[in-house]
């Protein structure tokens, strides 16, 4: 049953990870800022035009950035993941019924999950400092 519950959490995780990027993609891009918008590409699309494909790296400075939001993302994920696998943990802790190994287990995926959150905030803190350090505004 608690196998069940877990891979629903994950399946249903893993569909709001790819999604959020498809409906974050359909939103319009800033005024002013030179980007194209998704909307606009199925405009140009539909009107014979040419869909906008700019998405190279331009320099180093939007490569960290880009590597910076991507780690945002897996940060993210990874705290849902830890939130779920902390209270799977705890509850595995809690109906374990005096069964040691069970209330190991329980407390072993406590440790697992807070651990996986660090390292990811770890990450993704690494990235962020070395980057505000490194292209600093002048």
């Amino acid at each position: 049953m608690l196998k069940k519950i877990s891979t629903l959490l994950v399946l249903a995780m893993l569909a709001v990870l790819v999604g959020a990027p498809i409906s974050a993609n359909a939103i319009d891009a800033p005024p002013g800022s030179g980007g194209v918008s998704a909307f606009e590409d199925v405009e140009n699309l539909a009107q014979g035009g040419i869909v906008s494909t700019d998405t190279g790296i331009s320099g180093l400075a939007e490569l960290f950035n880009r590597i910076q939001n991507v780690l945002g993302w897996v940060f993210a994920f990874a705290l849902i993941i830890g939130v779920a696998m902390l209270i799977v943990g705890g509850i595995m802790y809690m109906i374990a019924g005096g069964n040691e190994d069970r209330a190991g287990a329980g407390i072993k995926m406590v440790i697992f999950a807070v651990v996986g959150i660090v390292i990811a905030g770890l990450a993704w803190s690494i990235v962020a400092i070395v980057n505000s350090i490194v292209f600093a505004p002048a």
